[in-house]
């Protein structure tokens, strides 16, 4: 028996309809379209302060940013698009003895950097006289309607006889940015 080919083309009449309920293959997205990751390069010890210095992007051999990827200038990080997107922080504590409140905090501005938001604190303490290392880790999503106005920065609050751990081979204290769809 021979085969005839179908001529799917001349049989149908209107849009053809997709698996996502598009009208073709336009309508599909590409999925996530921006990911990147930063890490604390050194040590950060007593202090609360602003981050302004010593973050690198993650320079690993396994690691490639998705798309544009954030932008740093002074501590102070630009989204490369609108949308949503989660931050993730990753922090590292060494906590040397009796610091009972030490802290990383993300901070969220949408007027272009005159004000910041608190967003999402981690936090970790030790009040006895014995040294403790720990990490700790948060997420929070933020709606990215402005390019220009939103920025993002950390900061550390009192680390007195805390340190926040850094280095330049690996993720020890580390920040993540993924945009996850449109706003």
């Amino acid at each position: 028996m021979a085969l005839s080919k179908i001529d799917v083309a001349n049989m149908l009449t209107g849009a053809t309809p997709v698996a996502n309920g598009g009208t073709g293959s336009t309508s599909f997205t590409a999925g996530i379209t921006m990911a990147d990751q930063y890490r604390l390069s050194s040590d950060i010890s007593n202090t609360s302060a602003d981050i302004t210095s010593n973050l690198e992007r993650v320079d690993d051999a396994t690691f490639s940013p998705i798309g544009t990827g954030m932008t740093v200038s002074s501590g102070i990080f630009t989204f490369p698009l609108t949308g949503i997107y989660m931050i993730t922080s990753i922090v590292f504590f060494d906590n040397v003895s009796s610091d009972a409140d030490a802290h990383l905090v993300t901070n969220v501005s949408s007027d272009g950097g005159s004000s910041f938001d608190q967003i999402m604190m981690n936090s970790g303490g030790n009040s006895s006289s014995s040294r403790m290392k720990f990490t700790t880790s948060m997420q929070s999503f933020v709606d990215v309607t402005n390019t220009s106005n939103f920025k993002v920065k950390f900061t550390t609050e009192d680390l007195s006889n805390c340190t926040v751990n850094g280095s330049s081979s690996k993720n020890q204290t580390a920040f993540t940015f993924i945009r996850l769809g449109d706003t």
